[in-house]
């Protein structure tokens, strides 16, 4: 998909950014968690978290048709909350946030790149190159450790 850009977040987009999120963890992870952990996922990202997590983390969103697409996050050598428009998904717009991230740690002199994957999200980050570390079973929903080198061979 051609269109994508991607920017820094503002903190004018933490309500739009919220509502995505919330909307991507209630209809894209239903089925891999019960009730309580998605209303527990979704708390974890009311508008006042993001704002938060904007304080603590490099937050960006990709933007498709002058609309919020995508968003993730990077601290250190850690991907974050990678979540895709649900009308949106399977259109390169999370492929192309990851790839963002990818050289930003690179650029910073991240070797290994990690991230914790919602359960369904496993396969995305394989077909990415990222391998498996180990399974994280968490009281806030259950995630895959994976990782990749950030090192070019």
């Amino acid at each position: 998909m051609s269109g994508i850009a991607i920017r820094a977040a503002t903190p004018d987009d933490a309500a739009a950014i919220s509502a995505l999120v919330q909307r991507a963890v209630r209809l894209g992870n239903a089925t891999a968690y019960p009730p309580e952990i998605i209303e527990r996922i979704c708390a974890n990202f009311s508008r006042e978290n993001v704002l938060r997590r904007m304080a603590e983390r490099e937050v960006f969103v990709a933007e498709v048709e002058g609309r919020i697409a995508g968003t993730v996050s990077l601290r250190g050598d850690k991907l974050y909350s990678l979540f895709v428009a649900a009308d949106r998904q399977g259109l390169g717009v999370g492929r192309h946030l990851v790839e963002h991230i990818e050289a930003i740690a690179a650029g910073k002199g991240v070797r290994e790149l990690r991230l914790s994957a919602a359960l369904s999200a496993r396969p995305f980050y394989e077909r990415l190159g990222y391998r498996l570390v180990t399974f994280e079973l968490r009281d806030d929903g259950s995630t895959w450790l994976m990782s990749k080198s950030m090192v070019q061979l």
